[in-house]
């Protein structure tokens, strides 16, 4: 799908092995951090090298409504992979303009700490590592 020329924040998704992610927070709840620089500069005395990094893992963090019902899901990921159980998943991200993130080899890393006793109920954060991120622009 072709990149949108307007933003549409209704259009943003997360599918995390063919689940969609509900109870997403409102503001920049949706994150997909790169784990290093695709490049880099060394200086020489007459001259700099560029070096390409392949590196493609990254990190995908959501943050959740406490009440999200995808945080049951998070937790029994998170126990399987606990108990030796779970195995490696497969999600995408879709931005508020179309683009779309392939995540590829993902584990959950961090299923978001409780925070309670406020007069306001807080965002859960839920981490997973991706082995491999890929903008899709078919």
């Amino acid at each position: 799908m072709a990149r949108s020329s307007f933003y549409n924040r209704s259009t943003a998704t997360v599918v995390i092995d063919g689940v969609a992610v509900k109870g997403i927070a409102d503001g920049d709840a949706i994150r997909v951090i790169e784990s290093a620089d695709g490049s880099s500069v060394t200086k020489g005395l007459d001259r700099a090298m560029t070096s390409i990094n392949n590196d493609s893992t990254a990190r995908l963090e959501i943050d959740l409504l406490a009440t999200s019902p995808y945080l049951a899901v998070a937790n029994n990921q998170k126990r399987r992979q606990n108990e030796g159980t779970g195995r490696l998943m497969d999600g995408s991200v879709r931005s508020g303009v179309n683009e779309v993130e392939v995540l590829r080899g993902m584990a959950i890393a961090r299923r978001g700490d409780i925070r309670t006793g406020g007069t306001e109920g807080q965002l859960r954060t839920i981490i997973y590592t991706v082995e491999k991120a890929v903008a899709d622009e078919s």
